[in-house]
């Protein structure tokens, strides 16, 4: 399985993502 630079980029944009969407629902609670 070849690493590519932009495989890696599209991996950390989709957690940042989750990341984001964790935080709003966060804050939404409190």
């Amino acid at each position: 399985m070849d690493v590519t630079w932009e495989g890696i980029f599209q991996f950390c944009m989709l957690i940042a993502a989750v990341i984001a969407l964790v935080l709003q629902a966060n804050n939404k609670k409190r």
